[in-house]
Protein backbone atom coordinates (compact mmCIF):
# COMPACT_ATOMS: atom_id res chain seq x y z
CA UNK A 1 0.00 0.00 0.00
CA UNK A 2 1.05 3.71 -0.62
CA UNK A 3 2.85 4.90 2.42
CA UNK A 4 1.56 8.84 3.80
CA UNK A 5 3.66 11.21 2.76
CA UNK A 6 5.83 12.96 5.38
CA UNK A 7 5.81 16.28 6.45
CA UNK A 8 9.30 16.43 5.14
CA UNK A 9 8.92 15.12 1.79
CA UNK A 10 5.71 17.65 1.34
CA UNK A 11 7.48 20.60 2.10
CA UNK A 12 10.54 19.45 -0.92
CA UNK A 13 7.38 19.20 -3.37
CA UNK A 14 6.08 22.56 -2.33
CA UNK A 15 9.29 23.98 -3.10
CA UNK A 16 10.04 22.04 -6.04
CA UNK A 17 6.49 22.71 -7.08
CA UNK A 18 7.68 26.87 -5.81
CA UNK A 19 10.81 26.97 -8.73
CA UNK A 20 8.89 25.47 -11.24
CA UNK A 21 6.38 28.19 -10.78
CA UNK A 22 8.99 30.42 -10.51
CA UNK A 23 11.21 29.22 -13.84
CA UNK A 24 7.61 28.89 -15.84
CA UNK A 25 7.34 32.88 -14.98
CA UNK A 26 10.76 33.95 -15.82
CA UNK A 27 10.65 31.68 -18.99
CA UNK A 28 7.13 33.69 -19.53
CA UNK A 29 8.80 37.01 -18.87
CA UNK A 30 11.65 36.43 -21.25
CA UNK A 31 9.44 34.83 -24.07
CA UNK A 32 7.79 38.55 -24.23
CA UNK A 33 10.48 40.40 -23.95
CA UNK A 34 11.87 38.08 -27.35
CA UNK A 35 8.75 38.63 -29.15
CA UNK A 36 9.40 42.52 -28.52
CA UNK A 37 12.89 42.12 -29.16
CA UNK A 38 11.99 40.29 -32.97
CA UNK A 39 9.13 42.83 -33.47
CA UNK A 40 11.58 45.68 -33.08
CA UNK A 41 14.03 43.71 -35.73
CA UNK A 42 11.08 43.29 -38.54
CA UNK A 43 10.04 47.07 -37.87
CA UNK A 44 14.44 47.77 -38.27
CA UNK A 45 14.71 45.65 -41.43
CA UNK A 46 11.71 47.14 -42.90
CA UNK A 47 12.95 50.62 -42.44
CA UNK A 48 16.31 49.43 -43.84
CA UNK A 49 14.66 47.95 -47.05
CA UNK A 50 12.93 51.45 -47.60
CA UNK A 51 16.68 53.11 -46.86
CA UNK A 52 17.87 51.00 -49.63
CA UNK A 53 14.94 51.59 -52.47
CA UNK A 54 15.49 55.62 -51.55
CA UNK A 55 19.13 55.27 -52.40
CA UNK A 56 17.89 53.06 -55.65
CA UNK A 57 16.04 56.12 -56.88
CA UNK A 58 18.84 58.46 -55.96
CA UNK A 59 21.30 56.91 -57.61
CA UNK A 60 19.26 56.86 -60.98
CA UNK A 61 18.89 60.48 -61.04
CA UNK A 62 22.79 61.14 -60.02
CA UNK A 63 23.25 58.82 -62.84
CA UNK A 64 20.96 60.82 -65.44
CA UNK A 65 22.62 63.94 -63.86
CA UNK A 66 25.68 62.42 -64.43
CA UNK A 67 25.10 61.47 -68.10
CA UNK A 68 24.25 65.19 -68.80
CA UNK A 69 27.33 66.97 -67.24
CA UNK A 70 29.32 67.01 -70.03
CA UNK A 71 26.87 69.25 -72.16
CA UNK A 72 25.86 71.35 -69.04
CA UNK A 73 30.07 72.13 -69.01
CA UNK A 74 29.96 72.71 -72.37
CA UNK A 75 26.90 74.96 -72.51
CA UNK A 76 27.96 76.49 -69.39
CA UNK A 77 31.60 77.09 -71.54
CA UNK A 78 29.17 79.07 -74.00
CA UNK A 79 27.60 80.68 -71.87
CA UNK A 80 30.47 82.42 -70.30
CA UNK A 81 32.10 83.08 -73.16
CA UNK A 82 29.17 84.99 -75.24
CA UNK A 83 28.68 86.87 -71.54
CA UNK A 84 32.84 87.96 -71.66
CA UNK A 85 32.41 88.57 -75.32
CA UNK A 86 29.62 91.05 -74.58
CA UNK A 87 31.48 92.82 -71.97
CA UNK A 88 34.65 93.03 -74.33
CA UNK A 89 32.36 94.74 -77.05
CA UNK A 90 30.92 96.72 -73.90
CA UNK A 91 33.95 97.81 -72.95
CA UNK A 92 35.33 98.62 -76.46
CA UNK A 93 32.43 101.29 -76.94
CA UNK A 94 32.51 102.88 -73.62
CA UNK A 95 36.35 103.11 -73.69
CA UNK A 96 35.73 105.04 -77.75
CA UNK A 97 33.01 107.24 -76.34
CA UNK A 98 35.75 108.36 -73.05
CA UNK A 99 39.08 109.16 -75.10
CA UNK A 100 36.84 110.02 -78.27
CA UNK A 101 38.06 114.02 -78.94
CA UNK A 102 35.65 116.36 -78.94
CA UNK A 103 33.61 117.36 -81.76
CA UNK A 104 34.90 120.65 -83.58
CA UNK A 105 31.09 122.23 -83.34
CA UNK A 106 31.55 122.05 -79.56
CA UNK A 107 35.10 124.39 -79.53
CA UNK A 108 34.17 127.06 -82.39
CA UNK A 109 34.08 130.65 -81.27
CA UNK A 110 31.37 132.19 -80.96
CA UNK A 111 30.95 134.55 -84.12
CA UNK A 112 30.54 137.91 -83.25
CA UNK A 113 29.26 140.18 -86.27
Amino acid sequence: MSQAPTAGAELLLDYRLTQLEKAVTKLVEQNTQLIAIEQRHLETREALERCFKAQKGHDDRIRAIELDMPTMRLVRKWVIAGVMAVMAASGTVIVKVVTAPLSPAIHQPARTG
